[in-house]
């Protein structure tokens, strides 16, 4: 080692020049660039605290999956009510879709139904009207006929009396 820390020849001054070339650290400065390991003098105290890492790793651990189980069970909630929701919104739909085929034809029914009403009142009314002008042409015809037997009875009452008076 004594050998080791002394200065390289290197050191001496160069021929001419007042400052020594640029030298090799010696093994102490080298030494002290890097940070000193600390021996462990108690090898107890080593052990505990490596018993204490691995205890904390440990509740870190299943503090981890104890969290990975929550969130998974979470996620499986969110999907199955997500399922559940879009089943009841499907459900909904075709409720919908089947009260609106429901009123269609109810409206379909209501329509037919006010134009066969339309068409009977119609028919209806055709039938008084007709009812109507055949009492009225009765009548008009038992007037004539009256008209006639009074016309007759006229014309045979001046038939009897000009025969009568002949």
């Amino acid at each position: 080692m004594a050998d080791v820390a002394k200065p390289l020849a290197k050191d001496k001054l160069v021929e001419g020049t007042e400052r020594p070339k640029k030298r090799a650290k010696t093994v102490p400065e080298a030494s002290r660039s890097r940070p000193k390991r600390v021996a462990v003098s108690n090898t107890e105290t080593a052990k505990k605290e490596a018993a204490e890492k691995a205890a904390t790793r440990k509740e870190e651990n299943k503090k981890a999956k104890e969290e990975a189980k929550i969130r998974r069970e979470k996620a499986e909630k969110d999907r199955i009510k997500k399922k559940a929701d879009k089943e009841k919104a499907k459900a909904a739909k075709e409720a919908a879709k089947a009260k609106a085929a429901r009123k269609k034809e109810e409206n379909k029914a209501a329509k037919a139904k006010a134009k066969t009403e339309k068409k009977t009142a119609k028919q209806e009314a055709e039938g008084k009207k007709k009812k109507a002008e055949k009492a009225k042409t009765e009548k008009k015809g038992a007037k004539q006929e009256g008209e006639g037997k009074k016309k007759k009875a006229d014309t045979l009452k001046t038939d009897e009396t000009s025969q009568a008076l002949e």
